[in-house]
Order: C-alpha cells, then sequence, then structure tokens
C-alpha cells in the first residue's frame, strides 16, 4: 500500500515526486515494486525519510 496525496489514482503519477520511505531496506523495496507496476524504478522518483506525525489519521 502507498499513501498518497488526494486525487493521485494511478502509480504512474509519482514520477519526479518526492516519496517518503521508512528508514529501513523494506520501505524502498516496496516502494521499487510498486514502481515497476507502472514500468518505473527508484530513478523516477525522490525517496525521503518518511514523516509519519503528518501522515492522515
Amino acid at each position: 500500500m502507498l499513501l498518497t496525496r488526494p486525487g493521485t489514482t494511478e502509480v504512474a503519477a509519482l514520477r519526479g515526486q518526492r516519496i517518503g520511505v521508512t528508514h529501513s531496506s523494506l520501505g524502498p523495496f516496496l516502494v521499487n515494486q510498486a514502481l515497476a507496476t507502472a514500468g518505473m524504478t527508484l530513478a523516477d522518483v525522490e525517496l525521503v525519510p518518511a514523516r509519519w506525525h503528518a501522515a492522515p489519521q
């Protein structure tokens, strides 16, 4: 599962965007798997540390 901004309905829309990930090897791995479904790689996005306090409740 990816948490996105409202209105993001396709993984391809994440191209060029910043994506918050957990500070572990699992976060980038899961994002990479999701991006692959749209023919993308981690090189197509910018990974940043997740700020969980800013996530919607």
